[in-house]
């Protein structure tokens, strides 16, 4: 399995990550965010539900949870991500108490 990490930040129209990924592949990629605030300080995820929520450039929504440990979210690509070739918008959407997203970051699928 390949593993890819990125930093993303909790600030609105940051520079977004652009994670790389072929497309048809799922469940081989596992790809590690570590989330910062504002300062570049690290968001302690302790006990939060991590999700990325993302949109195909077909319209198509995807969601995949992810594995929590400290400042840091996991998750395995999936099919819904990588089906149509392009960039693809998504987020992590952090909820526990309230909700917070971090900025956008793309989902760059190459064509088979």
């Amino acid at each position: 399995m390949v593993t890819q990490t990125y930093t993303i930040s909790t600030v609105k129209n940051a520079v977004p990550p652009k994670v790389k990924m072929s497309q048809y592949d799922h469940d081989s990629r596992t790809i590690i965010f570590t989330v910062v605030d504002e300062d570049g300080e690290a968001v302690d995820l302790t006990g939060k539900t991590v999700t990325v929520k993302g949109t195909r450039i077909d319209g198509v929504t995807f969601t995949a949870a992810c594995t929590v440990s400290g400042s840091t979210a996991t998750f395995t690509e999936n099919l819904d991500m990588t089906s149509a070739a392009g960039d693809h918008t998504a987020e992590l959407s952090i909820t526990g108490e309230g909700r917070l997203g971090t900025a956008n970051f793309i989902i760059a699928v190459e064509a088979m």
